[in-house]
């Protein structure tokens, strides 16, 4: 990928910021283009088209592209602030479409922002009105959702502590999941850690323990990638350590106890920590060694390689895009990477039945077992019986896969690094 400046500069927002005047036409055709881009989900390539032109974009166009990569790249407060100047400047610009589009964004800036009266004040206007943009499926999603913030918004916001460099050793349990022993007081209990879990999860059992306050009166459904659903209610816990990290008021879905058993390999899961707690932490560092590292300073690098979808890390490999998933043992590549390398795969691999597992069960696609190939550090890499779907397992698939910890393991060290947002193997 081209070698870009780890932080993208920011728009400029202020009358008199070029020499010339911009044309409208040529600014909306440049915005265009880069307005397909994240349609697409392909945030690297939007972000550097977005800084190559922003000098000939008009300030309209500037924050409406910037608002969506501000999201992508982490950039919350800043991607809030161009919807706000948007619909308080712009309003008259801008579609229903337009407006729907950009209250899906500020919501999900405001959640990740621990902010939960204002992800629910955008999600209750998004449901009452722009029910016409909502096809049946989404409204019910944001519903739901709705249910999760009305439940939170007087709860205070999470907050992380990181005392002093923290490491952590990893157990793997009988389904080689990755685990960190979490503590409250005298007790420890064996969680998790999974950076694809979009919340953080536990067992009515274990929450108790923890003193966790439920939200009794709310119940909500929770989806996985196999579009299974699973219902689930909401807690708190008030405080836990992860070494000398302290983290306080981190939200979790409570589920009954067997909904995170599996019987066949006498394994009761308790808890999952999942994406909002390890995001805040700000960097992870994850060693082939099975350390788990929590720096107090945190460390740099040239490339700006990671964006997130939502709560879905994504990082840019070899000119494509794949989630990054923690807890995965093994890569999962997707029908997005097989509709571009169809004639490099057919010919050569046999078609068969591909099975993979989730909350609430599991689904069956089709698809093959390939030898994947990509470039990590300038440098070749090769994954050999690696489980291509050639179905979607979701109604819109935009990455080529999902990269798990066997690429992980061909490296010493894996820094994950949610502010300037990098991922950098060693």
């Amino acid at each position: 990928m081209k070698r870009i400046i780890q932080f993208i500069l920011p728009v400029i927002l202020g009358a008199g910021c070029h020499t010339a005047k911009i044309n409208e036409a040529d600014s909306l055709k440049r915005f265009n283009e880069i307005d397909s881009l994240l349609q697409r989900k392909e945030f690297f390539a939007a972000r550097d088209k977005w800084v190559a032109q922003t000098d000939h974009l008009t300030r309209f166009h500037q924050l409406k592209a910037g608002a969506e990569i501000d999201n992508a790249f982490n950039r919350l407060s800043s991607s809030t602030e161009k919807i706000e100047s948007l619909l308080n400047d712009y309003s008259n610009k801008l579609t229903d479409k337009d407006k729907y589009h950009l209250l899906r964004i500020s919501q999900m800036n405001h959640s990740k922002l621990f902010e939960y009266q204002k992800a629910y004040d955008d999600l209750h206007e998004l449901t009452t009105g722009y029910q016409q943009q909502l096809t049946a499926d989404e409204l019910y999603n944001f519903q739901n959702t709705k249910k999760i913030w009305a439940a939170l918004a007087k709860e205070p916001p999470q907050v992380i502590t990181i005392n002093d460099n923290t490491t952590l050793a990893i157990k793997h349990d009988k389904l080689g999941l990755q685990n960190l022993s979490l503590s409250q007081d005298t007790l420890s209990i064996d969680f998790i850690f999974d950076t694809g879990a979009n919340f953080s999860t536990v067992t009515e059992t274990t929450a108790r323990k923890l003193n966790m306050r439920f939200m009794d009166t709310t119940t909500i459904e929770v989806g996985s990638i196999t579009s299974h659903k699973v219902r689930s209610r909401i807690g708190v816990c008030p405080v836990f350590n992860l070494g000398s990290i302290k983290v306080e008021n981190a939200v979790f879905l409570v589920f009954p106890d067997q909904a995170l058993a599996v019987p066949q390999a006498n394994v009761q899961i308790n808890g999952i920590i999942g994406f909002p707690v390890i995001e805040a932490m700000k960097e992870i560092q994850l060693t082939k060694k099975g350390e788990f590292i929590v720096p107090k300073q945190k460390s740099s690098h040239p490339q700006q390689n990671m964006a997130i979808n939502f709560l879905n890390p994504i990082i840019y490999l070899d000119r494509e895009n794949y989630t990054f998933d923690s807890g995965a043992n093994t890569t999962t590549l997707y029908d997005a990477y097989f509709t571009k390398h169809k004639k490099e795969i057919e010919p050569f691999y046999k078609e068969r039945d591909i099975t993979i597992g989730g909350a609430g069960g599991s689904v069956t696609k089709k698809g093959y077992v390939i030898t994947f190939k990509t470039r990590i550090n300038d440098q070749p890499i090769v994954m050999d019986s690696i489980e291509l779907f050639k179905e979607p397992l979701t109604d819109e698939t935009y990455f080529a896969g999902n990269i798990g910890q066997d690429i992980i393991k061909k490296f010493d060290k894996m820094t994950i690094n949610f502010e300037s947002m990098f991922i950098r193997f060693d």
